[in-house]
């Protein structure tokens, strides 16, 4: 995360590493149960979001990297997360990321020819 320096990376057995200094050693957190497809961190760099061939979207609190939230996917890997840029909603994806029309309301799932997106929004902090 630029402003905050913090750093994550998914492995391939479903783990979640996040730094929170880079001269430490990261958090391990384990919630999904395969690959990790995507991630992205809200702006305040206060949640991050990650996609996984598990088929689940999980919803991370940041720096404790507890779990806010564990959305199931409408059809298989999520291949693609986002907030949006006001960070009121994240945007999954699989197959492709579309965005979101203005005024849409939300949760909205879309079904599109090569995938579905679908708006959730964002999950209070604790």
């Amino acid at each position: 995360h630029a402003a905050t320096g913090q750093l994550a990376a998914g492995q391939t057995d479903g783990t979640l590493l996040l730094w929170q200094d880079t001269a430490l050693p990261p958090l391990q957190l384990r919630e999904h149960k395969e690959l990790i497809m995507c991630m992205a961190f809200d702006r305040a760099g206060a949640q991050l979001v990650t996609g996984s061939t598990d088929a689940r979207t999980v919803v991370w609190a940041v720096p404790d990297g507890g779990v806010l939230r564990v959305i199931p996917s409408k059809n298989g890997t999520v291949r693609d997360v986002a907030y949006a840029p006001d960070g009121s909603l994240y945007i999954l994806g699989w197959w492709q990321l579309d965005q979101l029309k203005p005024g849409a309301e939300s949760p909205e799932a879309v079904t599109v020819e090569g995938g579905w997106r679908m708006a959730v929004p964002r999950a209070s902090t604790r």
